[in-house]
Formats: structure tokens, sequence, C-alpha cells
């Protein structure tokens, strides 16, 4: 399943334009996360419930980050892709800084409400964006199983905590 994912990463790493480092980096992380979303709309009793996968490739100095949202039945509704670089990477503490600093969103069918993670994080990486010129996140592997393959990593500034299956070179 691992290299599954990782050849789906290679081949969007390589559409999305970015070649290969031509030396060894000191950072090459992969990670898959998925998350199901379960929300309570404000008004009335329905409850919608959508799916989450978020990919991070960490590469060399670059970054890049693809959030792929689903209905619970698998329909595709949306995708955020962004891209930039590694801030800092500290491999003893496992903690990444991210500046992502060019995003994309498509979003499936706009007549449709959107998973209130995907509009907020649309709304708050584009704010970002616009003000700052980048969108900052850090990863902080709380646990790492190499034998396993998964990590459970924390995510600033959402502070949110994801099961996420690993694949990496650093050792």
């Amino acid at each position: 399943m691992i290299k599954r994912i990782l050849a789906g990463l290679m081949a969007l790493w390589l559409l999305t334009g970015w070649s290969w480092p031509t030396q060894t980096e000191a950072t090459n992380l992969v990670l898959s996360c998925r998350n199901e979303l379960v929300e309570n709309r404000l008004v009335g009793e329905k409850q919608d419930q959508f799916y989450m996968i978020a990919d991070f490739m960490l590469q060399g100095d670059r970054a890049s980050i693809n959030y792929r949202y689903f209905m619970h039945d698998g329909i595709p509704v949306g995708t955020i892709s962004m891209r930039g670089k590694v801030l800092d990477a500290n491999h003893v503490e496992d903690v990444y800084a991210l500046s992502l600093n060019e995003s994309r969103v498509l979003v499936e069918d706009e007549s449709q409400p959107l998973p209130q993670h995907m509009a907020y994080l649309r709304s708050f990486s584009q704010r970002n964006l616009a003000e700052q010129g980048v969108h900052n996140l850090t990863l902080r592997l709380l646990h790492r199983d190499r034998e396993a393959d998964y990590a459970i990593v924390f995510f600033l500034p959402s502070t949110a905590i994801c099961g996420c299956s690993l694949l990496d070179n650093d050792g």
C-alpha cells in the first residue's frame, strides 16, 4: 500500500513540474493522512460526513501538500494543493517548519456546500498568502513506528493530531 501511495505521489510530483534534487538532501519525508470529517450544521439536524486525504511530501528544501476531500460515498468534493519550501527540519525532534507560497483550489461542484475544513483552510491560507505572501505550517511527529510505516503527527496552526502512513529515507 505504501508503494502505491509513493508511486501516486511521485507521479503528482512529476506532473506539477518539480524536478528531483540532484544531490542527497537531508529531508525526505512522505506522509499520507486520512481523516473522517463529521460536521454538524447550525440549522436542522443534518450531519454531513466527508473524509479528507492529506498527502505531505518534503524533499530536500521543497514541500508539497495536497488535501483531497470526498463525500462519504467517495465522490470527490475538491482539492487544495500547496507548494513551497521546508524552512527548518529538526530530525532529532521530528519537527518540520514549512513556508508555502503557492496554493491552488479545485472545487468539483460550486453549487454544493464545501466541507467546513476545506472552506476554512481555503480562506485561512488564501488570506495568509494575500497578506504575507506565505502560509506557514509546522509538522511534529509525536510518535514514529518505522516497522509499521506509521506516525502520529501534530499539525500547527490547526492543532490537529492525526495518524498517518509514513515513508521516509531519513535513516
